[in-house]
């Protein structure tokens, strides 16, 4: 029985690998986030081995992670610093909200709030687009927006899936190794198992 589980062939080795294939991207991940104006780069390398991983074409993780890393590093720093700057503006905007609720009703802080889960809901495409596709700034962009509301029953699974690490992490501390491992790369992965098929067939529209 443990021969038959231990098989490359079976389901439970594929589980056991695609388990650890994530840990080692979340670990990835995370250390090359540290800089913070490395965070683009770090993210589209991410999701360039993960859509490795979903379509069984990983090869060696750290190897892949690197070299995309390289590949996308300008350009995803680009869009990192940019999205960055929107995503600050939103935090200052709600901060301001709590502090002076005189001045800023709770309409404001709601319009706030939704403002930047839109914003989220086109940044989560940035990143997956700009590593797998080439394209420019603009159009990554814009191919995000597009997508983000055309495919938005994947969308907002996708966005919401983010919400349980900190939940995690809110709820229960002691979970933080959980986190540390998986934080990142799973919901990550879950997003990318959604963007499959639409990236098979902009694939396809392509050739």
């Amino acid at each position: 029985m443990l021969q038959k589980h231990l098989n490359p062939d079976s389901r439970i080795y594929h589980v056991f690998e695609t388990a650890w294939n994530l840990i080692l991207v979340n670990l990835l991940t995370l250390l090359t986030c540290i800089p913070v104006i490395t965070a683009g780069a770090s993210l589209s390398a991410m999701y360039d081995v993960l859509l490795r991983i979903r379509r069984k074409e990983e090869g060696v993780i750290h190897r892949n992670f690197f070299q995309a890393f390289r590949r996308n590093f300008t350009q995803a720093t680009i869009l990192w610093a940019m999205f960055a700057l929107v995503f600050l503006s939103f935090a200052i905007d709600y901060r301001f909200t709590v502090l002076y609720p005189d001045t800023f009703p709770a309409a404001v802080r709601y319009v706030v709030v939704t403002a930047a889960f839109i914003v989220f809901m086109i940044f989560q495409y940035v990143f997956p687009l700009q590593a797998h596709f080439e394209n420019s700034v603009f159009m990554t962009i814009r191919n995000a927006a597009v997508l983000s509301f055309s495919k938005v029953f994947r969308t907002i699974p996708m966005a919401l899936v983010w919400i349980i690490p900190w939940a995690i992490l809110n709820f229960s501390f002691p979970l933080l190794p959980l986190v540390l491992m998986f934080g990142i790369s799973l919901p990550a992965y879950a997003g990318v198992c959604l963007l499959d098929p639409v990236f098979r067939q902009l694939e396809k529209n392509q050739e």
